[in-house]
C-alpha cells in the first residue's frame, strides 16, 4: 500500500561542465583585472608621492641656497670690514683672519646648498619621469 502522508520529490539539475568553466574563468577574469586596477592606482599613488617629496625637497634646498648666498653675502661684507678697521689700526690680524675663516666657510656652505639644489633637481626630472640626455 501507499503511504499518502510522506512524499519525496527530488530535482536534478544539471549544468554542463562547460559552461561552469566559462563562467569561473569570467570570474577569475573579473578577478584579475580588479587586481590590475589596485596595481595601477597604487602605482600611480607612489609616483605621485615620489614627485611630491621631489617638489618639496627642490623647495627646501632652494630655500638653503637663498640663505646661504644671504650669509655669503654678510660673512663678506664683514669680512671687508674688518680689513677696513685694521688698515686704519682699529682691528688686529687675529679678528681679520677669523672674519676671512667665516667667510670662507659661508662660501663653502653656499656652494654645498648649490650642490643640493642641483641633486634636488635631478630628483625631481626622475620623479616626473623626464629623461633630460633624450633630445626631443
Amino acid at each position: 500500500p501507499l503511504n499518502r502522508e510522506a512524499f519525496e520529490a527530488g530535482v536534478v539539475i544539471d549544468v554542463p561542465l562547460q559552461r561552469r568553466e566559462a563562467r569561473g574563468r569570467i570570474l577569475a577574469g573579473r578577478a584579475e583585472l580588479a587586481r590590475l586596477a589596485e596595481l595601477e592606482q597604487l602605482a600611480r599613488d607612489r609616483i605621485s608621492i615620489e614627485v611630491q617629496d621631489a617638489a618639496n625637497a627642490l623647495e627646501r634646498a632652494y630655500d638653503l641656497l637663498k640663505r646661504g648666498r644671504d650669509n655669503r653675502l654678510m660673512a663678506t661684507y664683514i669680512e671687508e670690514a674688518e680689513r677696513r678697521l685694521f688698515d686704519v689700526g682699529k682691528s688686529d690680524l687675529f679678528r681679520v683672519n677669523f672674519r676671512e675663516l667665516a667667510a670662507a666657510e659661508a662660501r663653502l656652505l653656499e656652494v654645498d646648498a648649490a650642490a643640493e639644489l642641483f641633486r634636488a633637481l635631478a630628483d625631481y626630472i626622475a620623479a616626473l619621469g623626464h629623461d633630460p640626455t633624450r633630445q626631443r
